[in-house]
C-alpha cells in the first residue's frame, strides 16, 4: 500500500515539475496542444463514425435476435428488401413459434400541415411501422401512448407518433401536442404520442419525424425478432413452405429461365443487429474506413511532431538531468519522470479533441449529405466513444513520450554543468532518433498526399464526364401532390402547367417526366420481347415516363424513329422509346423499331417507336443502363395518380429562371400541387458525387495537414540543431567556411531522412493504394504522376522548411560564437 502511495506521490511531483517546465515555454505548449487536439479530434470523429456504420448495435435488449428478410428480385439475380402485403400475410403465419415479423416502411419525405385550418405545406419525413414494433423493441413513449393493435385495422382513426427530436424542433417540446391534427394529402392524422430521445435508428441516417402504423395488408420491409435459442437457419426453414406456395400462386409473366431461377432461390435472413440494410452503409462503409486509416496516420504524424517539440524542450534540461544523475538519481527514475511529464500533454489535449470530434463529425456528415435530404446522425456520448478517446489518448501519449525518453538515454554524468552537449556527443548519442521521427513523418505524409491526389483526380475525372444530356440552362422543379385526384385530373393539370410555364419569360423549352435524371429515383423491370435477339432477355431495364419534347429539352439525340407526341394518350396504342443499351440488350444488333415487348402482362404489347442515345441515369460511374422511356400521359407504370413528377425547364441563353414566378404559376394552376424544390440539372449531377467529394476533400485535407506537420517537425528539429551548434558554426566560419556552404550542407543533411522516409512512404503508398481501387475512376492506383508529385511536393516543402531556420547561420559571428559555452 505504501509503495502505491509513494508511486502516486512521485508521479504527482513529476507532473508539477512538468507543468512548470511547459509554462516557461508557452509557444511549445500551445503548439503541441493545438496539433494533438486537432489530430485527436479528427481521429475520434472518424473512428466514431466508422463504429456507427460498421460495429455499433441498436440500443435494444438482445440486438443479436434481429434479422431482416430479403427475397430474390423478380429479375436480374439481385435481392430486394420490399415485400408485397399478400406475401407478408403468408409469412406471418409461418413464423409463429420462431419469431415475430414486423413490417417497416421506407422513410418518405412528404408535405404535411398541422391543424384544421388552411393547408400550409411543410416538409416532414414519415415512416410506417408495425403496431407491435415499439413494444417488441422495448421503446416506451415519453408522452402519450404508443401504437395499439386496433390502429392498423381498416376504418380505425389514423394516428401518428412524433420523434423526440422533431417534437423539440417543431413544437418546442410543448406537452399539448397530443391531439394535434397532422394532414397529409387528404388524410387527417391525430398525434397520440411522442417517443423518447435516443430511440433505435432502424434506418441509419434517415430518422423519421413521425411514425405511422403500418396498415394491414401494407407492403414494406420485414424485420424479424427471433425467440430465444432460435437462429436464422431455423427461420429460413420455417418460411420456405410459405415462400414456395407464394411462388406457385404467381402467374408466369417472365421467361422460362427466370421462373426456374426464382424457384431455386430462397428467402434469406440477414443480420439486422445494427439496423436495416442501408444505402448509407453500402455507399460510405469503404470510404469511411479509408478516411479513418488516414486520420490515424495523421494522428501518428501529429504525435511525432509533438514528440519533436517536447524533445527540444527537454534538451534544454540536459545539464540539470546530468547533475541529478551525478547526485545518484537512477536513469530509470529520470526516464519515468520524462514519460510522466510528456504524457500529461496528450492527456490534456484529449479533452479539447473530444470537444472537436462532434464538430468534425458534423462537418463530414454535411459533406456527405444532400442538403435537401440530409443524413440524420445524432452524436452520442457513450462508453464506446470513451474507449475510442482513451485509445487515441494512449497512442498519442506513447508516441509523444518515445523520443524525449529515447534522447534522455544518451545523457551521461560527465555532462553535468553543461546546458547543451557538444556537437560530437550529440551526433553520437541522441540526434539520430529525431531524424528517425522526421523520416517516419515524411513517409506518412507521402502516403496521405498520394491518397489525396488519387481521390482528387477521381472527383475531377467524374465531374468532367459527359452524362449524355445537356446540363446547361436546365432547371428541374420537383412536384408533389398534397391531395389525391384521378389520373384524368392530374393529367389535365400537367398539360395546363406545361402550357403556362412555356409562356414564362426566358423559357425556351419545357417538358415533364416521372422523375429527373440523377434525381435518385429508379424503377426496374425485365421486358420480354416477342422475338428476342439479344443476350439479356432476363436482365432488368430502367423505366422512365416522359412527356413529348423531353428529349429536345434535355439535349438527348434521337437516333432512329420518332419522338413521343401529344397523340400518345391513354387511348392510343402503347408505345416506347429505347436507348441504345436497351436495344442491344434485348434485340441484339438488329433494328428494334417496330418490334413489340411486354412488361408484366404478356397480352399487353408495347411497340418500339424510337431509339435515343445512351444517358447516365443516377450515377456517372459505369456504363449507361438500359433505359425504356414510356409516354407520360399513357403509362400506368408511373404508379398512382398522385405520384411525384418533375418538370424540366430549359432557359434561353443569358436568361435566368424566375423561381418565385414559377412557383406562383404552379400553385395557381393546381392548388393541390406543391413544389418540393427547384434545382439545376448540374446541381443534381454534382450531388451524385457527394461520396467522391467527401473522399477528395477530406483526403486532400489530411494530406496537406500531414505535409504541414512534417514541415513544422523538420523546421523545429533544424532550428534546435542550429541553436545548439552555434559554437561549431563559429569555428567553421573562423576556419574559412562560407555561410552559403553551411546552409547548403544543412539542407542536404535535413533532406537525407526526408528522402529515406519519402522512399519508404512511396513503397507503402503503392501497396495501400490497391485498397482504394474500388473508389477510383479514370486513374490507376499506381499512377506514377500522382506518386511522383506527392514525393516532389514533400521534398520541396521540406527544403523550404529547412531553409528558414538554417538562414540563422548567416547571422552567426565567429567571435561571439566562440565566447559561448
Amino acid at each position: 500500500m505504501h509503495a502505491w502511495a509513494g508511486a502516486v506521490e512521485s508521479a504527482w511531483r513529476d507532473l508539477v515539475v512538468g507543468f512548470r517546465v511547459l509554462r516557461r515555454s508557452p509557444s511549445i505548449l500551445f503548439s503541441a496542444l493545438a496539433v494533438l487536439s486537432l489530430t485527436m479530434g479528427a481521429s475520434m470523429a472518424l473512428v466514431s463514425l466508422s463504429d456507427r456504420l460498421l460495429l455499433k448495435p441498436l440500443p435494444i435488449e438482445h440486438p443479436d435476435r434481429l434479422f431482416q428478410l430479403v427475397r430474390p428480385a423478380a429479375q436480374g439475380g439481385l435481392t430486394q428488401d420490399s415485400f408485397p402485403g399478400s406475401l407478408i400475410a403468408q409469412l406471418e403465419g409461418a413464423t409463429k413459434g420462431v419469431g415475430t415479423i414486423l413490417t417497416v416502411g421506407f422513410p418518405n419525405d412528404e408535405f404535411v400541415s398541422f391543424g384544421s385550418g388552411a393547408f400550409l405545406p411543410e416538409p416532414a419525413r414519415l415512416q410506417s411501422l408495425d403496431v407491435k414494433g415499439f413494444a417488441l423493441l422495448g421503446v416506451q413513449p415519453a408522452l402519450g401512448r404508443g401504437f395499439e393493435a386496433g390502429d392498423s385495422e381498416p376504418g380505425a382513426e389514423p394516428v401518428a407518433i412524433l420523434s423526440h427530436e422533431y417534437w423539440q424542433r417543431r413544437f418546442g417540446g410543448a406537452p399539448d401536442v397530443l391531439g394535434t391534427l397532422l394532414r397529409r394529402r387528404d388524410k387527417i392524422v391525430r398525434i397520440v404520442g411522442v417517443l423518447p430521445g435516443g430511440c433505435p435508428e432502424l434506418d441509419l441516417g434517415s430518422s423519421p419525424d413521425a411514425w405511422l402504423p403500418a396498415g394491414r395488408g401494407q407492403g414494406g420491409r420485414l424485420l424479424v425478432v427471433l425467440r430465444e435459442n432460435t437462429g436464422p437457419l431455423q427461420l429460413e426453414a420455417a418460411l420456405r413452405p410459405a415462400w414456395e406456395e407464394y411462388l406457385r400462386s404467381q402467374p408466369p409473366t417472365q421467361t422460362r429461365q427466370e421462373n426456374a431461377r426464382l424457384a431455386r432461390m430462397r428467402l434469406q435472413a440477414v443480420d439486422a443487429s445494427k439496423g436495416l440494410r442501408s444505402d448509407i452503409r453500402n455507399r460510405f462503409t469503404t470510404p469511411l474506413a479509408a478516411l479513418t486509416v488516414g486520420a490515424l496516420l495523421l494522428l501518428l504524424t501529429g504525435c511525432g511532431n509533438s514528440g519533436l517539440l517536447l524533445a527540444a524542450l527537454h534538451d534544454r534540461r540536459r545539464g540539470e538531468i546530468a547533475i541529478r544523475m551525478a547526485l545518484g538519481a537512477s536513469r530509470w527514475r529520470l526516464v519515468r519522470q520524462v514519460v510522466v511529464e510528456t504524457t500529461a500533454l496528450p492527456v490534456i489535449a484529449c479533452l479539447p479533441g473530444a470537444m472537436l470530434a462532434p464538430l468534425i463529425a458534423g462537418m463530414l456528415v454535411g459533406l456527405a449529405s444532400d442538403p435537401d435530404r440530409p443524413m440524420r446522425l445524432a452524436w452520442q456520448w457513450d462508453w464506446r466513444f470513451a474507449v475510442m478517446a482513451a485509445a487515441c489518448c494512449g497512442i498519442a501519449a506513447a508516441v509523444s513520450a518515445a523520443l524525449p525518453a529515447w534522447r534522455l538515454s544518451g545523457i551521461q554524468r560527465q555532462d553535468a554543468g553543461h546546458s547543451r552537449l557538444s556537437f560530437r556527443h550529440r551526433n553520437h548519442s541522441g540526434f539520430q532518433p529525431a531524424w528517425l521521427f522526421i523520416a517516419v513523418q515524411a513517409g506518412l505524409a507521402v502516403i496521405l498526399l498520394a491518397g489525396g491526389g488519387l481521390l482528387q483526380t477521381t472527383w475531377y475525372n467524374l465531374e468532367r464526364l459527359n452524362p449524355g444530356f445537356d446540363q446547361q440552362r436546365l432547371s428541374i422543379a420537383e412536384l408533389q401532390w398534397a391531395r389525391e385526384g384521378s389520373r384524368a385530373y392530374t393529367n389535365s393539370v400537367y398539360r395546363l402547367l406545361l402550357a403556362r410555364i412555356a409562356e414564362l419569360p426566358g423559357v425556351a423549352r419545357v417538358s415533364l417526366s416521372g422523375w429527373s435524371y440523377f434525381g435518385g429515383n429508379s424503377r426496374r423491370a425485365a421486358i420480354v420481347p416477342e422475338h428476342p435477339q439479344g443476350e439479356g432477355a432476363t436482365e432488368p431495364a430502367e423505366f422512365l415516363s416522359v412527356a413529348p419534347g423531353f428529349f429536345r429539352t434535355m439535349g438527348v439525340r434521337l437516333m432512329r424513329g420518332r419522338d413521343f407526341s401529344p397523340a400518345d394518350t391513354e387511348a392510343a396504342p402503347l408505345a416506347a422509346i429505347l436507348n441504345e443499351s436497351a436495344t442491344r440488350l434485348y434485340f441484339g444488333n438488329g433494328l428494334a423499331l417496330g418490334h413489340r415487348f411486354s412488361i408484366f402482362d404478356p397480352k399487353q404489347k408495347i411497340e418500339v417507336v424510337g431509339i435515343v442515345e445512351d444517358t447516365k441515369l443516377n450515377g456517372l460511374r459505369g456504363p449507361a443502363p438500359p433505359l425504356v422511356y414510356l409516354p407520360f400521359f399513357q403509362s400506368e407504370f408511373r404508379g398512382t395518380s398522385d405520384m411525384p413528377a418533375s418538370i424540366e425547364i430549359q432557359s434561353l441563353p443569358g436568361a435566368r429562371l424566375d423561381v418565385p414566378e414559377l412557383t406562383r404559376v404552379i400553385r395557381t394552376a393546381a392548388p393541390g400541387l406543391a413544389v418540393r424544390r427547384v434545382r439545376t440539372q448540374r446541381d443534381l449531377v454534382e450531388r451524385s458525387l457527394l461520396r467522391e467529394r467527401l473522399l477528395a476533400v477530406v483526403a486532400v485535407a489530411l494530406g496537406l495537414c500531414a505535409l504541414l506537420l512534417a514541415g513544422l517537425g523538420l523546421s523545429g528539429a533544424i532550428a534546435h540543431s542550429v541553436a545548439s551548434r552555434q559554437k561549431e558554426f563559429g569555428i567553421r566560419l573562423a576556419l574559412g567556411a562560407t555561410a552559403r556552404h553551411l546552409v547548403g550542407g544543412g539542407i542536404l543533411r535535413a533532406l537525407a531522412p526526408v528522402g529515406m522516409g519519402t522512399l519508404a512512404g512511396a513503397i507503402a503508398a503503392l501497396f495501400l493504394a490497391r485498397f482504394l481501387k474500388s473508389m477510383l475512376y479514370g486513374i490507376e492506383p499506381a499512377n506514377p504522376f500522382v506518386l511522383g508529385g506527392a514525393a516532389l511536393v514533400l521534398l520541396a516543402a521540406s527544403a523550404v522548411a529547412a531553409l528558414v531556420p538554417l538562414t540563422r547561420t548567416l547571422r552567426v559571428k565567429p567571435a561571439v560564437a566562440l565566447r559561448q559555452e
